[in-house]
């Protein structure tokens, strides 16, 4: 289970089995259902072009990052 502390950086819901998170290349954390509601190809945060990558507990740590 994915800590409590990370959460959706447009909503701040939390992930849940219905609000999966997932982490773009410019390092935003994005919940499915605010996902659905930007553009594709482009961070709904800060507009960059990106990729979307899904994230679980088995994410490997180019996806995670560093944990402090």
């Amino acid at each position: 289970m994915m800590p409590n502390w990370i959460c959706c950086n447009s909503c701040f819901h939390p992930p849940a089995a219905d609000r999966r998170l997932a982490v773009t290349t410019c390092g935003h954390i994005i919940c499915q259902n605010c996902f659905q509601k930007g553009k594709q190809g482009e961070c709904l945060i800060c507009k960059a072009q990106c990729q979307v990558s899904p994230l679980t507990d088995k994410s490997g740590p180019e996806v995670k990052g560093p944990l402090l």
